[in-house]
């Protein structure tokens, strides 16, 4: 994917308050991997120092704190007003469990589909 398409596609996501959209939108700003990010609670966003802590799936030591601009955490507080957030504070449960791949990819599809833009996964 080209950085113009970069661009299109987290300008595509942002401000959409379902979990999917929200979902991409922090892959695209963070570079985390996918259990990384589906397993954000509101605890691990940083308003005022502008940072998310992404807890290590892989290794102890892949757990990390990301500089993230504050214009992109503007946009993910905007967009966390309007969804629900669980008691357990998890942004990316759906009342059942937690997000699946399958979910998010389908709006990753819908993007490349509309763009012309050919076949990514989450991963690329």
């Amino acid at each position: 994917m080209s950085i113009a398409d970069y661009k299109k596609l987290k300008n595509y996501v942002a401000n959409v308050p379902t979990q999917s959209y929200l979902f991409i939108y922090i892959l695209v700003i963070t570079g985390a991997r996918f259990g990384e990010v589906q397993k954000l609670t509101t605890d691990d966003l940083d308003f005022i120092n502008n940072t998310i802590h992404l807890r290590g799936t892989k290794t102890v030591t892949s757990d990390r704190i990301v500089d993230v601009p504050s214009e992109d955490m503007k946009v993910l507080k905007r967009t966390m007003t309007e969804m629900p957030i669980n008691m357990n504070r998890q942004l990316f449960n759906t009342g059942y469990s937690l997000i699946t791949n399958n979910a998010v990819t389908k709006i990753l599809q819908k993007f490349c589909l509309e763009n012309k833009l050919g076949n990514f996964t989450l991963h690329a």
